[in-house]
């Protein structure tokens, strides 16, 4: 027959397993949390320095056309809303 001093002490080591197993587990998620994050934060690094460079790539192209329009205005061959709206657009690239 199992006395109850018996009983009670497996009752307190099925316990401290539960424990255990409960911090693993908590352990484990914090772990895989941490990983999500850094993922997440290397893709939105990704994500920024492709937008950055779309717009140095944009800035460069509209540099040209800046240069290219003001040609043509000089001659008579763009007006001034053509090579304005073109500065603007640089500019509006400048400030983001």
């Amino acid at each position: 027959m199992v006395d109850f001093d018996e009983l009670a002490r497996e009752g307190r080591l099925e316990i401290t397993d539960y424990k255990l197993k409960a911090e693993e587990h908590e352990s484990k998620s914090t772990k895989e949390q941490l990983q999500l994050k850094i993922i997440q934060e290397y893709f939105n690094a990704l994500s920024v320095q492709s937008r950055l460079s779309a717009l140095i790539n944009q800035q460069e192209e509209l540099k040209e056309s800046i240069f290219k329009y003001q040609r043509f205005y000089d001659t008579g061959l763009a007006s001034l809303d053509a090579l304005e709206a073109i500065k603007a657009q640089s500019y509006q690239n400048i400030i983001i």
